[in-house]
């Protein structure tokens, strides 16, 4: 998590205001939680099975305009 700095600064057209600016912390990204891995792996099932499911339908049309021709 970022620490935050609140920095008190001057304006031309104002008394002051503060001014936030963060400070990178180089901390390591925390591992994913087992349901941000179910959802990855849902919408990648889901990807696959949308992509079957257009191939298939192609190739049925594909097969029936063949079968007329």
């Amino acid at each position: 998590m970022a620490k935050l700095n609140f920095i008190q600064s001057q304006h031309p057209r104002m008394l002051s205001y503060v001014e936030c600016r963060s400070n990178p912390v180089a901390e390591p990204a925390p591992k994913k939680a087992l349901p941000d891995w179910l959802g990855d792996l849902a919408e990648a099932v889901m990807v696959v099975a949308a992509a079957l499911c257009g191939a298939t339908g192609f190739a049925f049309w594909v097969f029936i305009v063949l079968a007329l021709v």
